[in-house]
Formats: structure tokens, sequence, C-alpha cells
């Protein structure tokens, strides 16, 4: 609850919260997502780093582990399984806004919407931080 929060405070919208691995797996699977939050703790027989290893075989998004331990074999794994990120807890913003930051604009997806953006810039001869027309002046006779 207070990392969902948090997330809003810093203009982050939290699409869906579970506590299961198949359940984190379905919706990954099902939902548009620009970055998955996975506790390694999950219920259940399965753990958040294979359902992140599940999610990862057929989806790219990022995905940064949540854990209370920073055992060495641990984070391993989870990098071996594609993690993006890992975070001790607890949490805070401090330690979490400024990985979420990195991680989203090293994505393909923000680098996708910052090469349109450019496209967008040269052929409509905007600039889109002032939306002023790039027009060059007329020359008069």
């Amino acid at each position: 609850m207070m990392l969902r929060k948090a997330l809003r405070a810093h203009g982050y919208d939290v699409v869906a919260e579970t506590a299961t691995a198949p359940e984190a797996i379905r919706i990954a699977t099902t939902t548009p997502l620009d970055l998955i939050l996975m506790d390694v703790n999950l219920q259940g027989s399965m753990d958040g780093i294979e359902a992140a290893r599940q999610i990862l075989a057929d989806h790219f998004v990022p995905i940064i582990m949540l854990t209370a331990t920073v055992a060495r074999d641990q984070v391993q794994r989870a990098f071996e399984a594609g993690a993006s990120g890992y975070i001790s807890k607890p949490v805070t913003s401090q330690n979490l806004i400024p990985m979420l930051q990195a991680i989203l604009a090293q994505s393909p997806i923000a680098q996708n919407v910052e090469e349109a953006r450019a496209r967008f810039d040269a052929v409509s001869g905007t600039d889109r931080f002032n939306a002023a027309p790039l027009v060059p002046p007329l020359p008069f006779p």
C-alpha cells in the first residue's frame, strides 16, 4: 500500500497488484505494462524469480525484483532470470524512483517514443519543446 502511494506521488500509475506468481504471470501477459515490481517472496509454491523468468520468456518488460534478503545466490538467480534491477527492503522512494527512471529511460519502449517524436518533429517542422513551427524566414526581394 505504501509503495503504491509513493509511486502515484511520483506520477506513476499502478495497474495491478497480486500476491501470487500465477496471477502475476496472467496480468503481465494480458496487460500492456511499462515495468513490473516483483517481490521475490510470493504466496504459493512459485517465487517471484520464477514468475519473472516465465514472463520474460514470452514478453519483454523490465522487472525490478524486491526482497528482504540480499543473498548472493538469490540476486544471481534474479539476474539470470532476466531481472532489470534488484532492491532490498525496505523499499523507499530514494532507492526505487531513481532505479525506475533509469530502467524506463533505457527501455526499448522509451527509446521508440523518443525516435517517433524526433521523426515527427522532422516531418512536421515543429519543435516539441515550444511547439512553434520551424519555418525559415521568407526572403524578400
